[in-house]
């Protein structure tokens, strides 16, 4: 029994963050992580994911920058992100993959362009 629960720890570690890998490059385009948070029957989610993402504002307006890795919540927790309402926004340095503020809940599309213009100045 131990030997199986210290296979299944190495096991998970070896997976890591599912947006590790891409942290070296954002920190060499100078960007953040916003990292959103949904629930797959979630419609705040799908109406902010809708607003922001595939409107195109998200294109148009914030990815000079921020990445964008959208997570379902066992993702996130894989990642060490805790959300507990949903949708919910992270935004990671990329240097320390630390979260540098959290934003839970739906937010208009102009609201976010205004908090996230003011995490990253």
């Amino acid at each position: 029994m131990r030997v199986l629960m210290v296979w299944i720890m190495a096991v998970l570690m070896a997976f890591g963050c599912v947006y590790e890998s891409k942290l070296p490059k954002m920190e060499e385009s100078n960007k953040l992580l916003w990292v959103f948070v949904q629930l797959p029957n979630c419609p705040w989610c799908h109406k902010m994911h809708y607003d922001i993402v595939e409107s195109g504002f998200y294109d148009k307006n914030i990815s000079p920058m921020y990445a964008l890795e959208i997570l379902s919540k066992e993702e996130a927790k894989e990642c060490g992100l805790k959300a507990q309402i949903f949708p919910t926004s992270f935004i990671v340095d990329p240097r320390t993959n630390e979260a540098l503020e959290m934003f839970p809940g739906y937010v208009k599309p102009d609201d976010f362009l205004e908090l996230l213009t003011i995490v990253y100045e």
